[in-house]
């Protein structure tokens, strides 16, 4: 009987460590949104968003800048918790970045995954930017 109660107790602490290990979670927000690499247009105006590795992007105006290699401006970008920087601080001309002032627009990411971006403007130093806007992305294969 001190036997079947030892093989019990045995069984049970096995199915108790069991039930105590899990996998994680696949919807689970860690925070790392795969940005470097990946190129955006943004519904509406039609702008692409190229997010290059180093924390830099480069935008085109449209999907035929794009194709053309015809860029419009400079910016950096990072990520923190769920909220994506982009600091603003130049234009191309014949190539290279003439620098402006900088400014940055503070995003909170809503939704993300491989193929649509939402993004909802939270904090801007551009003084004419619309709190709460959004802007939706499809990425570009």
């Amino acid at each position: 009987m001190k036997t079947f109660r030892l093989i019990g107790m045995a069984l049970l602490a096995v199915v108790m460590c069991v039930n105590f290990t899990s996998c994680s979670d696949d919807e689970e927000d860690d925070g790392s949104y795969k940005l470097a690499g990946t190129t955006w247009t943004q519904d509406g105006d039609d702008d692409v968003f190229s997010f290059l590795n180093g924390g830099e992007v480069v935008t085109y105006e449209n999907y035929t800048d794009y194709k053309n290699g015809e860029k419009a401006y400079h910016m950096k970008w990072s990520v923190k918790g769920d909220v994506l920087t982009l600091t603003y601080d130049g234009y191309f001309e014949n190539g290279t970045v003439t620098p402006e002032k900088q400014e940055s627009d503070y995003w909170q990411i809503t939704s993300f995954n491989k193929d649509k971006m939402v993004l909802k403007l939270i904090d801007s130093d551009d003084e004419y930017a619309e709190i709460g806007e959004t802007w939706i992305f499809d990425r570009l294969k």
